[in-house]
């Protein structure tokens, strides 16, 4: 993600990712800039599913969890991998709170928050484990869990389902938490998959570059695909699913309803952009919001939709 929301003792907290620079903004009512932590490379903001946390991965190598204290970012965890991050999403299970990240390598490491943080460590180490099963060491801060052998894309993971997609457009889906164990590898886009949401814990939705959208029955091995449907015209500016509506960002933010039942995609609504607005991400947990910079004034704005 290029913004995130983070909450902290019942205050909102709008992350950036523009320019290699973290940048912290207050969000009443507008956004306030509070401060700025350069990081020198590209690098994408993953929340980890604990309040107050989040991370950066990026093409420096490094993962680094960090909390925010008043208007201040601390530093909390840093582990540096042998190729650059590519992706990563985050997991509550058996009340650990884990993350999952790729590198270029196609290698997949899952990283557990709390003995992150606990550890105190500023250089973490990383556990290496083959595919024979789960390693003994498991209190292990992180560790190796699977890979591809292309680079990885897209991590998306549920309780059930880690969902891995790399350049060739190969959807692999394993088992949480025995990731070894393979429940199916889907092909279905001809073009760059972009996109991929569980929409609960059985149907995953991908999307590609162009606008080809693909809902799965992950309860099948096989014949998973149970709709398919192109979702307007143009680029993607900006991505993100809602419950049951996708949202996408270009010149404009269009809104589709996701029927599985009837195995159809639906266009409900479309929001010109304002001038001079270009969105990066579509947040939100109720609403859309999205996150994006006036060209004219160089300041970051966060319009509800």
């Amino acid at each position: 993600m290029k913004a995130a929301y983070i909450t902290v003792s019942g205050n909102t907290f709008l992350l950036t990712s523009l320019e290699n620079t973290l940048t912290l903004f207050d969000t009443s009512p507008e956004p306030k800039q509070l401060m700025q932590q350069p990081l020198g490379e590209e690098f994408l903001i993953v929340p980890v599913n604990s309040p107050g946390l989040f991370a950066t991965i990026g093409y420096d190598k490094k993962f680094r969890i960090w909390s925010i204290e008043g208007s201040s970012l601390l530093l909390q965890y840093c582990c540096s991998f042998p190729k650059k991050l590519t992706h990563g999403a985050a997991l509550t299970l058996d009340s650990k709170q884990l993350c999952y990240f790729a590198d270029k390598f196609g290698d997949v490491y899952m990283l557990n928050t709390q003995a992150a943080v606990s550890s105190h460590e500023l250089e973490g180490k990383m556990i290496r484990q083959d595919f024979a099963g789960p390693s003994k060491e498991e209190e292990a801060v992180c560790k190796f869990i699977m890979g591809h052998q292309e680079v990885i894309n897209i991590v998306e993971v549920g309780k059930d389902f880690l969902v891995t997609i790399d350049k060739a457009n190969k959807i692999k889906v394993s088992k949480v938490p025995r990731y070894f164990d393979i429940h199916g590898v889907y092909f279905g886009h001809h073009e760059e998959i972009v996109f991929a949401k569980l929409l609960d814990d059985t149907t995953l939705m991908t999307v590609d570059k162009g606008r080809n959208v693909i809902v799965w029955n992950l309860s099948k091995c096989e014949d998973a695909i149970l709709f398919q449907e192109k979702a307007g015209a143009g680029s993607i500016g900006a991505i993100n699913v809602i419950h049951s509506i996708l949202g996408i960002a270009d010149k404009s933010t269009e809104l589709y309803e996701i029927d599985k039942h009837n195995k159809k995609l639906t266009k409900v609504k479309e929001i010109p952009l304002p001038e001079s607005f270009k969105c990066m991400e579509l947040l939100g947990d109720k609403q859309f919001v999205m996150i994006g910079m006036n060209e004219k004034t160089k300041t970051i704005q966060a319009i509800p939709i």
